[in-house]
C-alpha cells in the first residue's frame, strides 16, 4: 500500500490516539466477519469497521472531523 505521508498507517494511528481512539488492523485470514482492513475503537467500543472493513482513508476522514483531546 503506497499512501501519501499524511495517510500513512503510523500517522493515522497517532492521530487516532491524540483524539482518544485506537486503530486495529486485522491480522487473521479474511472471512465473513473479517474483511482484512481496519477497526476504529473508542473506550473499547467499535466506532467503525466492526468487521475490519474500514480502509485507512475512511478512518482518516472520520478522524479529521474530531477535535484533538490533548491540550
Amino acid at each position: 500500500m503506497n499512501l501519501p505521508t499524511e495517510l500513512s498507517e503510523t500517522a493515522i494511528r497517532k492521530r487516532a490516539l491524540s483524539r482518544g481512539y485506537r486503530v486495529f488492523k486485522s491480522r487473521q485470514q479474511e472471512h465473513c466477519n473479517n474483511r482484512g482492513h481496519y477497526m476504529l475503537c473508542e473506550n473499547n467500543i467499535v466506532v467503525m469497521g466492526d468487521h475490519f472493513d474500514a480502509t485507512l482513508e475512511e478512518v482518516a476522514e472520520y478522524l479529521s472531523d474530531k477535535p484533538t483531546g490533548i491540550n
